[in-house]
């Protein structure tokens, strides 16, 4: 594994970096100081479609993205495929069918949510079996698959010699308050990119998608010709000293 590289970003009650470990690009959010949202709609319903679409929002109340990431699987109609909590507000069910292709239902699949300054990845099995019908105390959740690592542990399901390769990005947990945005630019296999993300300490680690991945401020990570609008964008914000 190559030894890491930091690069400081700009301050969200401390300094935020980007690293690199092996074929990771990733940032490390901690949540006893820095609040990850997720954004999906405007205040008129409208999506925002892209990073750099959220980023032309935000700046309109003085807000800047520190760190950002594509937010998991949609369909054609650029819905969630699953469970989404937006600032308290469950915005899509949990998903808890089986039957379908893609990555998305590959098993186990699961969601991230995070209450105050405490994150968790569940499967969506143990969510159906005990998630309350009350989701008062979640800020954000999403649901998306396969959950690559789950208590330390990679998904067994995934093939070790597989040739399907691609981009891959995924949000894990160090712990219950150290999260990481991981986006891979180097295309490998489900099997890899797990073992990657346990490489650099990730005890649970849910998959957000493929070709589609994006990491900012990583350049490298936004393709300069998106190939579809984006659905959900999870990121880290900080009020710009320039802005309004």
């Amino acid at each position: 594994m190559l030894g890491l590289a930091h690069a400081t970003l700009c301050l969200a009650g401390g300094p935020l970096t980007i690293s690199e470990s092996g074929t990771l690009k990733y940032c490390a959010i901690d949540l006893s100081r820095d609040r990850i949202r997720a954004f999906y709609t405007d205040e008129d319903g409208r999506r925002f479609g892209s990073i750099e679409g959220l980023t032309q929002w935000l700046s309109r109340s003085g807000e800047r993205i520190v760190c950002a990431t594509n937010g998991g699987i949609f369909g054609p109609d650029r819905k969630p495929l699953g469970w989404l909590i937006v600032d308290g507000v469950e915005l899509q069910p949990l998903n808890v069918r089986t039957d379908q292709p893609g990555n998305f239902f590959l098993q186990p699949n699961g969601a991230l949510s995070v209450s105050g300054a405490a994150a968790r990845i569940d499967t969506t099995d143990a969510l159906a079996g005990a998630r309350p019908s009350d989701v008062t105390g979640i800020d954000i959740a999403l649901q998306s698959g396969p959950i690559l690592v789950l208590n330390g542990v990679i998904n067994p399901i995934f093939d070790k010699g597989s040739v399907s390769r691609y981009t891959r990005n995924a949000v894990c947990l160090r712990d219950a308050r150290t999260v990481l945005f991981a986006y891979s630019p180097e295309p490998l296999s489900l099997y890899a990119f797990a073992k990657a993300l346990q490489d650099v300490g990730c005890q649970s680690a849910l998959y957000l998608d493929g070709h589609l991945s994006q990491l900012y401020p990583d350049r490298s990570a936004l393709a300069p010709a998106q190939r579809e609008p984006l659905s959900v964008i999870l990121a880290v914000t900080t009020k710009d000293p320039h802005g309004n």
